[in-house]
């Protein structure tokens, strides 16, 4: 038979350690956190191509007593506010490793300002300085219907419709000597050689591109000489211009 006052006693040990295990519980992963194995040691950076590994790392600013239980996201917020930096991503590498992977902006045009500005697909500037820049980029300025509309949207499809053609049709893309914003769905190319200017509806299509090249190359066999101008704004038709009032 069992006595009374051993089940009491069991059964007063039950809530003594619930009681207990209920005031420890949510200490116990800031506690983890907190304890050495947890503790980060060393912050790596992948994806980085003009900015250097040490500007990440003082751009993600990890706290010394940093874990890698704690939550990943302000770090990742802190690198995004650079400017050059479009997205950002922690992950956490065992045993003491945190790994910061950026996507940096790609510079597709040098804005024409007062100065030369680099400018991403999205029309934004780019804190980078334009001597440093090793590969040769078309200018973008904005024309006469797109100075209504505030910056970067002003620049923004022109500078997207670039960015597209640099990987849909690169020999174009290499030949664009100044792109002009009209508005959201104009760009004005102008081409370095032969030096024509190609008005165009964005997007600029493969076969829309490929009727131009066409009727170019019969202009110019025709007298000789490159025209001005293709107009390809209208369907249907490419409107040839002998001198730019025409």
């Amino acid at each position: 038979m069992r006595r009374p006052g051993r089940f009491v006693g069991w059964a007063t040990a039950a809530i003594l350690l619930g009681w207990a295990l209920s005031w420890a519980l949510p200490l116990l992963p800031g506690a983890l956190a907190r304890s050495g194995v947890f503790l980060v040691q060393d912050v790596r950076v992948e994806g980085a191509r003009r900015l250097s590994e040490r500007q990440v790392v003082e751009l993600a600013a990890v706290p010394a007593e940093a874990s890698l239980l704690d939550d990943p996201g302000p770090v990742a917020e802190r690198v995004e506010r650079h400017g050059l930096v479009r997205e950002a991503v922690v992950v956490r590498r065992l045993p003491a490793t945190l790994v910061v992977r950026i996507v940096e902006r790609e510079p597709v045009a040098l804005l024409s300002d007062s100065v030369l500005e680099p400018v991403d697909r999205e029309g934004r500037r780019l804190p980078i300085d334009p001597t440093r820049l090793r590969v040769d980029l078309p200018l973008l300025k904005p024309g006469e219907s797109s100075r209504a509309v505030a910056p970067p949207a002003a620049l923004a499809s022109a500078a997207g419709e670039i960015a597209r053609l640099a990987e849909a049709e690169p020999t174009l893309w290499a030949n664009i000597s100044v792109a002009t914003a009209e508005g959201r769905r104009h760009v004005v190319l102008d081409l370095a050689e032969p030096p024509v200017r190609l008005r165009v509806r964005i997007p600029l299509t493969p076969p829309r591109l490929r009727e131009a090249l066409a009727v170019l190359a019969d202009a110019t066999g025709r007298t000789g000489a490159p025209p001005a101008s293709l107009d390809l704004r209208f369907a249907d038709q490419v409107v040839v211009a002998r001198g730019e009032n025409d």
